[in-house]
């Protein structure tokens, strides 16, 4: 791992910052809010497999959904 922060710095902080983000996003998706069961397992299923674009389209969402 060091020497792949070695050479490629900013793609790892890039990778862990997607992770985490993705991590929040679960958490919030589990503890805060009020999907039925299979709309929960979806956006897991999204937040996962798309490492980018998940998360933002389900922040995205919820915003439009609570009228923030």
């Amino acid at each position: 791992m060091e020497q792949l922060f070695a050479r490629y710095p900013l793609v790892v902080i890039l990778i862990l910052a997607n992770y985490l983000v993705v991590l929040l996003s679960i958490f919030h998706l589990i503890f805060r809010s009020n999907h039925t069961l299979t709309q929960r397992l979806n956006w897991m299923l999204l937040l996962w497999i798309l490492p980018v674009f998940g998360p933002a389209a389900y922040w995205y969402f919820w915003n439009k959904k609570t009228g923030d």
